[in-house]
């Protein structure tokens, strides 16, 4: 760090000279001096400021009750119904697409599972932002031979090499990062290929990196939802407390007064023991097997003096009015549900989620699934589908102007199709 600059707090910094502030965390990082750790000789950049952000990511997915069912229905909708190949051209300034039949690239498309693989990456940069594709070729180089969709939770970066001229990493390294303390295998580095200018032909295996381009973020992208991160776990939090509640006791439905003269005679280990043993007789009575209800027992001391004679008051059995109007939690769960649903790039009501109080009538999925298809997949899409046309190319080069589309189901009205849907073609 420089000697004018310091740390406000962690990944928290201000620069002495300039009075400007900089914070790196989270997927932020500066090119030249990032935060990294060093691990077996390799010095990876932290994807969040303790490198278990995409850890964070999928408990917090899990956790919620409709942020995994958006983000599916998401890569659902952008991966389509089908891939199909295509020609275009330009005639009297009309762009003309016309779908073609290639027994060769559709038999390479089903053997090599392109639309899986592309479905994987999808799922990939909805859930973490980034997606890292592996590609293997031949011993002379001159044809892909194999891919994979490698699992981003044990991807890392590299940081860039100096003097590679490169904006964004140029190595990524594959090992379970959330046993990191105690991995002792070897990690497995594969170079990357430039994301500006990717070609293939130069390494035996190398990868893709596939993200959306973000300023100040050179390695690791974030990811759309990360700003509805702590609405999300608020929406998490409130089942957790009304669970506890329920297993810990704030449905008291009995309060048991017993009169310390019931205890004459026993002191000290003897009377706690004595009280114990009625408590737990108590439970057994009044809470049944599985506690289904709670009691709640305190001890009176109910002994008044009169001359050489006391006098003993009876034990009292009170029922407890459970009163469980208070759904201020319930309320805070749904505001939170409500708000984390919006920062995703899908309308929840195309994921058959409730909002305000009603779902969506079925002209308005429609209109919404068509709007969506037609301008929020086409992005996602060619960043998905990158790698693979990269790959098709490469293998190909004589099929060049044969291009990978994406076929969508488009809803209609059962005036229009007596179905209600029917086939419609998105080129990749």
């Amino acid at each position: 760090m420089s000697k004018n600059t310091i740390e406000l707090s962690p990944n928290v910094f201000a620069s002495l000279e300039t009075g400007n502030v900089y914070q790196f965390e989270d997927g932020y990082h500066s090119r030249t001096k990032p935060d990294t750790i060093k691990k077996h000789g390799h010095e990876v950049i932290k994807w969040g400021s303790d490198n278990k952000l995409p850890y964070l990511n999928r408990r917090i997915l899990a956790e919620n009750d409709i942020k995994q069912n958006l983000i599916d229905t998401d890569v659902n909708i952008a991966a389509g119904q089908y891939l199909y190949l295509y020609t275009e051209d330009i005639i009297e300034g009309k762009r003309i697409v016309k779908p073609v039949a290639d027994a060769e690239l559709e038999d390479w498309l089903e053997e090599w599972r392109i639309h899986e693989l592309f479905t994987e990456t999808l799922q990939d940069l909805k859930e973490f932002g980034n997606s890292w594709v592996e590609f293997v070729l031949s011993r002379d180089r001159k044809k892909v031979t194999s891919m994979i969709s490698q699992d981003a939770l044990d991807c890392r970066l590299s940081k860039i090499t100096k003097g590679s001229g490169r904006r964004d990493s140029d190595k990524l390294v594959i090992a379970d990062w959330k046993n990191e303390s105690t991995l002792d295998n070897p990690f497995q580095e594969v170079p990357l290929l430039d994301i500006r200018n990717p070609q293939l032909g130069e390494y035996v295996k190398c990868a893709y990196h596939v993200k959306k381009m973000i300023s100040g973020m050179p390695y690791y992208s974030l990811v759309e939802w990360y700003g509805t991160k702590d609405w999300t776990e608020i929406a998490n939090i409130v089942p957790k407390f009304h669970m506890q509640g329920l297993k810990s006791g704030y449905m008291l439905r009995y309060h048991v007064k017993i009169p310390m003269s019931y205890f004459d005679g026993k002191t000290g280990t003897a009377l706690v023991e004595a009280k114990k043993a009625v408590r737990e007789e108590l439970d057994k009575v009044l809470s049944g097997a599985e506690n289904a209800h709670k009691t709640f027992t305190s001890f009176i001391n109910d002994k008044i003096q009169m001359g050489s004679s006391s006098h003993m008051s009876e034990w009292k059995i009170e029922a407890i009015e459970t009163d469980l109007k208070d759904d201020s939690y319930l309320k805070l769960h749904d505001t939170a549900s409500r708000v984390h649903s919006r920062g995703h790039n899908i309308d929840p009501a195309l994921a058959g989620i409730q909002t305000e109080g009603r779902l969506s009538a079925g002209s308005e999925i429609r209109n919404l699934l068509n709007y969506h298809i037609g301008y929020k997949t086409p992005r996602v899409r060619r960043l998905g589908m990158s790698p693979f046309i990269l790959a098709k190319n490469f293998n190909f080069p004589d099929k060049k102007k044969i291009k990978i589309g994406i076929g969508d189901i488009e809803l209609t009205t059962l005036d229009e199709n007596k179905s209600g849907t029917q086939t419609i073609a998105q080129n990749g």
